[in-house]
């Protein structure tokens, strides 16, 4: 985290999301393709809940997303932002 990277839930994390993940993992998608329900990645909460096992599954085991993964330059990305922009951070509470 020596180096900051100006991104953030709103300006970059929640699009992430919703274009990698919300396909299976969101509370209004209609088909999960067997995704557990207890992981929704709706909110920035949801997300720094789900923190440990996103990390493993996307970055270290390459099973997510479904189809191929991610491009390096987007691991990169979703790397930083949960080792340093969640990381000892308090999300807004979920309305």
């Amino acid at each position: 985290c020596a180096e900051s990277l100006p991104i953030t839930w709103d300006d970059w994390g929640r699009d992430f999301f919703r274009t990698w993940c919300a396909g299976c993992h969101s509370a209004e998608t209609p088909d999960r393709r067997g995704a557990p329900e207890a992981y929704v990645f709706d909110t920035e909460a949801q997300v720094f809940s789900h923190r440990d096992i996103i990390y493993w599954s996307v970055l270290e085991q390459g099973r997510m997303p479904l189809g191929g993964g991610l491009v390096p330059e987007e691991a990169e990305l979703l790397s930083y932002y949960i080792n340093c922009v969640l990381t000892g951070i308090n999300p807004r509470p979920t309305p």
